[in-house]
This record gives structure tokens, C-alpha cells and sequence, in this order.
């Protein structure tokens, strides 16, 4: 889950958004122009933290994303074993770049940034990887490519119903 405000022991994020990544520069221009920001509510262990991270580098490597310092990231995660992180999410105020912060467990160290910008050809690529897959997470995925309209919509699968326990299983 994430919050709205600010942690309140958190210095001020402007400064700490120095030379950590590539994407740092750009995160506190975003920062300062009044992009979105928001918290974890609570810390996650180095291991999860890591394997998000290096999966969406894999992810955006495969469909051409436009990075900056998700490379970086994933290298400076990898060196911060057997510890939690705290994450934060920026918009730009555009949504031209979408921010990942990477905190310590107390949200007062600045470990890493990167970004991902949010483009067109993104859309096509996952609606290329949508059709050809059936679904972009798996059997869990509820998102499907409409036949034939290239749209993508939030329509659960016929074969799939909620069991009492709330999962899901084929039908």
C-alpha cells in the first residue's frame, strides 16, 4: 500500500536526489515541478526489492522501454544483502517518466533511482506481448487482448471462477 504524505522523520527528498543514478537529475526535476509522490507503507526485504527490480530491467530490456539508472539500481540493490528497503513512487507531473526510489529500511538514506518512461510504443509492445501470450502475468492475469480489437481489457476469462476460499481456479 502507499501514502499520500510524507514520512515524517524523511529529510528533505530534493536533496538526497544527488548522483546516486543516472535517474536522479531527472527525479528531482520531476520532484520539484510537482510530479506525484508516494510511500510504501512498509519496508520489504532486500530479496523482493531486488528481483522486482531486475525483473523490470529484463521486462524493459525485452519490449525496448526507455531506462535511466534501472541498470544502476539493480547493481547497487544487488551490493545491500540481507537488509529491507523502503520504496517510493514519482510521477511526473507529465507522466512522461514514472520513478522508483529505493529507500533504507528507515527512509532516510537515499540507496538508489531509476525510471521508466512511459511511451507510446510501450503500449504497442505489451498488446504485441498480450496477444501472442494470452496474458501478461500468467494464468492470474486477468487483463486479456479483446479478439481481434488490439484493446486490452479487465474481463475475467469464462473458464475462471472464484472459488469460496476467494481463489481463483478453472472452471
Amino acid at each position: 500500500m502507499t501514502s499520500q504524505s510524507e514520512h515524517p522523520a524523511r529529510p528533505d527528498l530534493a536533496a538526497m536526489l544527488t548522483d546516486q543514478t543516472t535517474a536522479c537529475a531527472p527525479a528531482r526535476e520531476a520532484l520539484l515541478a510537482g510530479g506525484r509522490l508516494r510511500f510504501s507503507s512498509r519496508v520489504a526485504p532486500d530479496w523482493t526489492v531486488r528481483g522486482i527490480a531486475a525483473t523490470r530491467l529484463g521486462w524493459a530490456r525485452k519490449v525496448g522501454l526507455v531506462t535511466l539508472g534501472l541498470d544502476e539500481s539493480v547493481e547497487i540493490l544487488s551490493r545491500h544483502r540481507d537488509v529491507s528497503f523502503l520504496t517510493g513512487l514519482l510521477d511526473a507531473p507529465d507522466r512522461s517518466w514514472f520513478f522508483t526510489l529505493y529507500f533504507d529500511a528507515t527512509g532516510t538514506g537515499l540507496l538508489a533511482c531509476s525510471a521508466v518512461k512511459n511511451q507510446p510504443s510501450t503500449r504497442k509492445s505489451v498488446r504485441r506481448f498480450v496477444e501472442s501470450s494470452g496474458s501478461l502475468a500468467g494464468a492470474h492475469d486477468q487483463t486479456k487482448a479483446a479478439p481481434g480489437s488490439g484493446e486490452l481489457t479487465d474481463e475475467r476469462p469464462r473458464s475462471l471462477h472464484r472459488s469460496s476460499s476467494g481463489r481463483e481456479e478453472h472452471a
